[in-house]
């Protein structure tokens, strides 16, 4: 082991990956690295779109001393391939952390023998932890939020406690994407920049797995400020995308923000997206989010039966759902709008609710996709139980994507006629409202995409990893 030690963090490429933004996790975790004197280099396949292969190689190049990746359910498979060939030939230490092996921690390590520590959670202090020990500081089993080996046997450590001071982490270390030298990155006339403002989930919605845990920890708005000055003078940024789980919360914490954008002029500078709850919208709160810059805001309608919102815990209804894309829309926000087919006890006539509903809505933008059970959900539990006529098809994590396969089998409802459902929802809603023009622009900014999404429903294998770009709405 070097003196000062080199770590490669990495993400695979994905053929779904609709924002060309970079990984906040990933950002995070280089920014708190660097800060304690540690050589990190960011590898982003999917940002800067490397196949597996030129992946491997630029690693190789770099000769870490470990190696980090972060992976979802459906990019495992690939990342466990890639570290497995890295691991080979550089004979270092392999580090998973991300959903997935929050989510199934023993299970991943047992299923993948290459992996040596898998993080639980929020991985900037657990990361410093194991390079401490790498570097004979410390005893494995100290290290809080962590899954490893001792002699064969997977062992499961005490979990770690959420970082509360947001405020004390440096921003992400993302020099790494906007800075980079001999890689394309955005261009200062183009700069989307991702932030978060808060991190956890207080809702227990069925289908989410909520990586960051349900306690809602927030930064100071005065850190908020920073940030975004920081990304418009040294990156250029024009746009923010606030990627918190609930960016717009109608509470004082969020109208503080707010004013303090107004009063400090940023939206004269920039302006931003980000998400919110149907049942937190008011004329009040939009109003300001308007004023205060904001140009789109996502919503989570995800169906048209008010039967089924209960049952995935969603706590909402159809008529609030109408009632806050109305008053987004009046104050002159662009919505989109996301929907899920395949819910609990979901049949055609719910399904047709729910495209009705996203034709009747109009809004700017709709995402369809089909239940995945993602691993920690309640969708999991319930199709292992075989509960609302779930039954799992498949044990292969590549097939755990909403955009692609599924695992999931519904009574009544096969697989080929959720998939039909899906194109029907897309183009109901784009035809239904006279939008043939916003038709078009959707299918060739999302050709690749869709060439991708048809190859793996009729199972034609794709000759490398796909991947298309979202084209953001009014460059």
């Amino acid at each position: 082991m070097r003196n000062r030690i080199k770590v490669a963090l990495a993400r695979v490429a994905s053929y779904q990956s609709w924002y060309r933004l970079p990984s906040l996790g990933l950002g995070y975790l280089g920014a708190v690295s660097e800060s304690k004197g540690i050589d990190i280099k960011i590898f982003d396949g999917r940002y800067f779109n490397i196949n597996d292969q030129s992946l491997i190689e630029e690693i190789h190049r770099f000769s870490p001393d470990l190696l980090g990746f972060t992976a979802m359910t459906h990019e495992i498979n690939r990342t466990i391939s890639i570290a497995g060939k890295l691991k080979e030939r550089l004979h270092i230490p392999v580090i998973v952390g991300g959903c997935h092996i929050t989510a199934l921690p023993v299970k991943t390590m047992e299923d993948f023998p290459i992996i040596d520590y898998g993080v639980i959670g929020e991985g900037e202090d657990t990361l410093l932890d194991i390079i401490k020990y790498i570097n004979g500081n410390g005893k494995i089993e100290d290290i809080e939020g962590i899954v490893y080996r001792n002699n064969g046997i997977v062992c499961q450590n005490r979990p770690r406690e959420p970082i509360m001071d947001l405020d004390a982490l440096p921003f992400p270390a993302f020099r790494h994407y906007y800075k980079q030298n001999g890689r394309k990155a955005l261009t200062n006339s183009n700069l989307y920049y991702q932030m978060i403002t808060s991190r956890g989930c207080p809702f227990t919605c069925a289908f989410c797995m909520r990586v960051l845990g349900r306690i809602v920890r927030r930064r100071s708005p005065e850190n908020i400020l920073e940030e975004i000055n920081f990304a418009v003078n040294e990156y250029g940024a024009h746009t923010i995308n606030f990627a918190d789980e609930i960016f717009l919360f109608n509470d004082d914490r969020t109208k503080e923000i707010l004013s303090k954008f107004i009063v400090e002029g940023l939206p004269k500078k920039i302006r931003w997206s980000g998400l919110t709850r149907v049942d937190l919208v008011d004329q009040r709160l939009i109003n300001l989010a308007k004023k205060a810059g904001c140009h789109r805001l996502e919503i989570g309608v995800e169906s048209g039966d008010n039967d089924i919102l209960k049952r995935i815990n969603k706590n909402i209804n159809v008529t609030q759902v109408q009632s806050a894309v109305n008053m987004i829309k009046k104050a002159g926000i662009k919505v989109a709008a996301f929907y899920i087919l395949g819910h609990p006890g979901e049949n055609e006539d719910t399904i047709r609710k729910t495209i009705d509903l996203a034709v009747k809505l109009d809004t700017d933008t709709i995402a369809v996709g089909i239940m995945v059970p993602y691993p920690g959900t309640k969708v999991y539990e319930w199709a292992q139980q075989k509960k609302f006529g779930y039954n799992l098809r498949s044990a292969d994590w590549n097939d755990y994507d909403k955009f692609g396969r599924t695992p999931l089998e519904i009574e009544g409802l096969p697989i080929k006629k959720l998939e039909r459902f899906q194109r029907q929802a897309y183009a109901y809603f784009y035809l239904k409202n006279f939008r043939l023009l916003d038709l078009i622009k959707f299918i060739i900014s999302k050709y690749k995409g869709i060439l991708a999404v048809l190859k793996r429903q009729f199972c034609i294998p794709p000759t490398q990893p796909e991947r298309v770009f979202r084209e953001i709405e009014d460059k």
